[in-house]
């Protein structure tokens, strides 16, 4: 039997065996919005791996969504968690921050993270980290990164 995956705030990626979004765009989402109810609906323990990739600097409530996505992994359970990153040197400069972002840097985004900040919220939530990794949209700027992290 395959790993069993939960994809949060999943939009149109089609990564995982179960997908939780806003606006589902696709067949067997379920639509909940984790600003209004944070409380995944779900049963403990049942995940092997959950995606939350560029969805975090949107919540209300990030730090009790982490620990649901804590209670909702299993034992040695992986959160791959991406984000944009707020010391990209790239949204220092104002003229490319306008150009290279997509819908405007700030545009309803609640929280913004580095390394350091995501890395502390992760532990809160009783996560060990396991690497991180920087993406990039504009070449030579590190604009996203990952965190893998263990429960």
């Amino acid at each position: 039997m395959g790993k069993i995956i939960l994809n949060l705030c999943c939009g149109h990626d089609r990564t995982g065996t179960n997908f939780l979004d806003l606006n589902p765009k696709f067949k067997r989402v379920i639509k909940q919005d984790l600003n209004k109810n944070p409380i995944l609906p779900y049963k403990g323990k049942k995940f092997d791996e959950v995606i939350f990739s560029r969805s975090i600097e949107y919540m209300i409530s990030p730090q009790k969504i982490l620990e649901e996505i804590y209670r909702v992994l299993k034992n040695k359970g992986i959160l791959k968690i991406e984000t944009f990153n707020c010391q990209s040197k790239r949204f220092f400069f104002r003229p490319l921050k306008d150009r290279y972002s997509p819908r405007g840097w700030t545009e309803k985004r609640l929280s913004m993270y580095d390394i350091h900040t995501l890395s502390n919220r992760l532990k809160i939530a009783k996560f060990k980290i396991s690497e991180v990794n920087y993406k990039q949209l504009v070449f030579p700027f590190n604009d996203f990164f990952e965190i893998v992290a263990i429960k």
